[in-house]
């Protein structure tokens, strides 16, 4: 799983995507920055960034699901 497939992998609800998305993207400056980004789709800056936290959060919990799926897989053959 590729870093770019993150979110798309591990989040479900899109608002929480579009959030993650205008924050990594203004410090490069792809995107405005956050605040505006918040302005110009609506968002609350603050349950924007709740939002961004539970992203990061998704994908850490995704990720680490995946990184047992190995050994599991393994237990479950007999292999482990």
């Amino acid at each position: 799983m590729t870093v770019q497939r993150w979110p798309e992998m591990c989040i479900a609800d899109w608002r929480m995507k579009a959030q993650l998305k205008a924050y990594l993207n203004a410090p490069a400056g792809r995107e405005p920055s956050i605040r505006q980004a918040c302005l110009n789709n609506g968002w609350n800056r603050d349950r924007a960034m709740r939002g961004v936290d539970m992203a990061i959060a998704l994908i850490a919990i995704g990720l680490d699901i995946a990184s047992q799926r190995p050994a599991r897989d393994a237990l479950l053959a007999g292999r482990g």
